[in-house]
């Protein structure tokens, strides 16, 4: 059965009101009362309490859960064995409505990993929806700040960043560099964070969403469906128009009409292979990416415009040449967007990693990873290189094409790898490093490509951008340049 995410803790008091922000309880979960400690030390929030782990959760591991003063739910766990050291999840896949939560329960179970080595965890569900790196990096920070309160101060303290948790990870180790003062209790004089691991990390900031506009415009070329012709066009790069709704079924019944990437090969048409072929083509994708990238491409990036960036574009593909030089005719085709240069800024706010990171940081990436490109790694080697700090990277890239999951085995290689790091102070070589997980294949000595062979680079954004109108004067900024017209879906080109 699913673990109720909170049990009363005591009788008689009333919870105090929570802020706007928080998340409204599910049927399934019960608020705690909050006690005269928790009234005296906070403004708001709800108190970790101890609770029934998660199913899934090892044996012998004590948890507890609760809200904090801003409407971030969170989860703690030690191990009945605990080394020591706690690992601090950051999340990936934003929520794009009110934080569930039961958000980071879920998480715990997934990366259960941790507390079956003797790890302690902690992870926050995040206050708000949406993008924001930030943000998030604060949440994070107040569950560390709850967990040595309740368990006390962790000898290491490892940042687990996966996916889109990266940035809100490498945020975390860039801004909280010195050590605690609390006036009710001692501390070590330490850092808060010793290193930092990024697992299949979304390290590219805004660079990253520009592939989403490059997907929809050239999916749009080849398969005219979405949208569909019966419906009213909006510029791609709001990736729906202000509250319209798209069932996530209808999205993928349009892709495998398409390009049958729902049905095994020997199935598809021959007008699908041929569609399926040009996309993979186009966009570098593996086939399993396909739809996966669409709906992020679609339903985050609606949310993101409309949410976040006031319905402007920080998207644009102006000047941007797809494929080879048989591929003329679509370029022709295409529509061009122009960059909103204060939402590009915005977003590159909610989304960038940076570089400035004073600790250890160990990057391990599935080389067919399918929503976070391993090509995303050479960007961010190439920030920290900018940074001064690259003699703190060490980079590893694992076989596979999974995003969601990481071996056990590789877990708990890589943070050994980083604490011996730590400890020694040493940067261990590369060989050293790829022969830390025994069967695991890492390779350091991968070339991996930059991230503008898969993404195009965008041109630089000026503080006010005019293209000239045929007939008319300089305009600021229009959201569209007007493509040639196409008439029907365009056949692969020849590489």
């Amino acid at each position: 059965m699913r673990a109720l995410l909170l049990l009363p803790l005591l009788l008689g008091l009333t919870p105090l009101p929570q802020p706007a922000a928080a998340a409204e309880p599910g049927p399934d979960v019960t608020l705690p009362k909050v006690t005269a400690r928790a009234k005296a030390s906070r403004i708001g929030g709800i108190r970790a309490g101890t609770q029934p782990c998660p199913e899934g959760v090892p044996n012998g591991v004590e948890c507890m859960a609760g809200q904090d003063y801003l409407g971030a739910w969170y989860w703690l766990a030690k191990p009945k064995d605990w080394n020591g050291v706690l690992v601090l999840h950051t999340h990936d896949e934003p929520d794009l409505e009110t934080p569930d939560p039961e958000r980071p329960a879920r998480d715990m179970v997934h990366w259960k990993a941790w507390l079956e080595a003797g790890y302690a965890w902690a992870g926050s569900g995040f206050r708000a929806a949406g993008y924001d790196a930030e943000n998030a990096a604060e949440d994070s920070e107040r569950v560390r700040q709850e967990f040595i309160g309740e368990f006390g101060e962790p000898k290491r303290v490892l940042l687990h960043g996966h996916g889109w948790g990266a940035p809100v990870a490498t945020r975390m180790a860039q801004r909280y560099t010195t050590p605690d003062f609390h006036p009710k209790r001692g501390g070590s004089g330490k850092r808060p964070y010793d290193a930092v691991l990024i697992t299949n990390g979304q390290l590219a900031g805004a660079r990253a969403f520009d592939a989403w506009l490059d997907l929809r415009v050239l999916y749009q070329a080849v398969c005219r469906n979405h949208p569909a012709a019966n419906e009213t066009a909006y510029p791609l790069w709001m990736g729906l128009p202000l509250n319209a709704k798209l069932a996530d079924d209808d999205l993928a019944r349009r892709v495998d009409d398409c390009t049958g990437v729902a049905r095994k090969p020997a199935q598809r048409s021959t007008a699908q292979q041929q569609a399926l072929a040009t996309l993979l083509r186009l966009t570098g994708l593996p086939e399993a990416g396909l739809l996966p990238q669409l709906r992020h491409a679609t339903f985050d990036l609606q949310y993101l415009v409309w949410q976040q960036l006031g319905g402007r574009s920080a998207l644009g593909n102006e000047g941007i040449a797809y494929g080879g030089a048989g591929d003329a005719a679509l370029n022709r085709a295409l529509p061009r967007y122009k960059i909103d240069a204060a939402a590009r800024g915005m977003l590159e706010g909610l989304s960038d990693a940076g570089g400035l990171v004073h600790v250890p940081v160990l990057t391990l990436h599935a080389v067919g990873d399918p929503v976070a490109v391993v090509e995303q790694t050479s960007f961010w080697r190439q920030s920290m290189e900018e940074a001064g700090t690259a003699a703190q990277l060490l980079q590893v890239v694992m076989p596979g094409t999974d995003h969601d999951t990481v071996p056990a085995a590789a877990l708990t290689a890589a943070a050994r790898t980083l604490l011996d790091w730590v400890q020694s102070g040493q940067r261990p070589a590369a060989t050293a490093v790829a022969r830390a997980c025994a069967g695991c294949g890492w390779r350091t000595d991968l070339p991996v490509a930059t991230l503008a062979s898969r993404v195009p680079e965008r041109r630089p954004v000026a503080s006010r951008t005019t293209v000239q109108v045929l007939g008319a004067p300089n305009v600021a900024a229009p959201e569209i340049i007007p493509a040639a017209p196409l008439k029907a879906p365009l056949p692969p080109a020849e590489p």
